[in-house]
């Protein structure tokens, strides 16, 4: 075969690599809205191990929390809504259950408030609860530069 042939073989080889290979966070992330809201809990389990792949199995605590949003959206009257669940696990993974809760996320000062919507399937608690205040950018304050020294202070 000629060089040419060669360099096709392997372009179209790695191009075939690429396609079959995908990013572990985006593969759950890819599945259509309608069918997220059919996942079995068998699925769901599926889709938590792959996120925390270290741990095997769900951990207590996060069952315990779905528990508790599980149980303050059975306790409220129809029209309103649930009481919130105050929680510090910010890196449990919103499941479909739990669409319509209200979860109180620690954010290392206070308790944010979240309302779970039907988007936020599949993504972190804390992703929701920012534990920084967003940095603004505006003018120099007086004395930052040098033209700031020529004007009244008044």
């Amino acid at each position: 075969m000629t060089t040419d042939g060669h360099s096709a073989e392997k372009r179209e080889r790695t191009q075939q690599a690429q396609l079959q290979r995908t990013h572990p966070r985006t593969t759950q992330r890819t599945h259509p809205i309608a069918s997220r809201r059919t996942l079995q809990s068998k699925d769901q389990k599926k889709i938590l191990q792959k996120y925390s792949s270290s741990y095997p199995e769900i951990k207590h605590k996060y069952i315990r929390l779905y528990a508790k949003c599980k149980k303050s959206k059975k306790n409220t009257q129809p029209g309103e809504k649930p009481v919130p669940v105050k929680t510090h696990l910010r890196n449990a993974i919103v499941l479909p259950e739990m669409v319509g809760n209200n979860v109180a996320v620690y954010n290392g000062k206070s308790f944010n408030n979240v309302e779970i919507k039907f988007d936020m399937i599949g993504r972190y608690l804390g992703e929701f609860s920012l534990s920084y205040k967003p940095c603004r950018h505006g003018k120099a304050g007086v004395g930052a530069t040098k033209g700031s020294a020529h004007t009244s202070l008044k």
